[in-house]
């Protein structure tokens, strides 16, 4: 039998039998889950389709036809089911929309030590060109990201 679940709103988890660890608050929310675990499901009408699907986190109303296996992802939606954000079981985040980065100079970056991988924009870089150090004291606007070290044009 299923233990530790927490449902609040009718019809919450209505088809839990049983799957473990489950929160969901809003009328309907994991309505269809039976055996799934450590889900997350915060709106009306949200996170249906998932069945046996585990570890997810699903935040906004009305998300709609997913996967009955959807495990260990993250959505993020508006109130009319669309999904703004979502990173997937393997950590790929889809944005539905544009993203904004905060805009530094190259002497405000954080120290590039912050990890590979990490990416910014610049607004005074000086004569950039992709793949080398990035170089203040210009005015021309560039995305970097850091290699570790370094933030590199790119």
């Amino acid at each position: 039998h299923h233990k530790f679940n927490v449902a609040v709103g009718e019809d919450a988890q209505a088809y839990a039998n049983s799957g473990n660890n489950n929160t969901s608050v809003g009328a309907k929310s994991l309505l269809e889950n039976g055996s799934g675990n450590n889900n997350t499901a915060i709106g009306y009408n949200t996170g249906l389709g998932i069945r046996t699907g585990n570890s997810n986190t699903i935040l906004g109303a009305n998300v709609t036809g997913l996967s009955p296996t959807l495990s260990n992802n993250i959505i993020l939606a508006d109130g009319d089911g669309v999904i703004r954000m979502q990173t997937s079981n393997l950590g790929h985040t889809t944005f539905d929309g544009l993203t904004k980065n905060k805009v530094y100079t190259v002497a405000t970056l954080p120290v590039a030590t912050v990890g590979a991988g990490f990416r910014g924009c610049v607004s005074d870089a000086l004569a950039p060109t992709f793949g080398a150090t990035v170089t203040g004291g210009g005015a021309v606007f560039t995305s970097v990201i850091s290699d570790g070290t370094n933030w590199l044009v790119g």
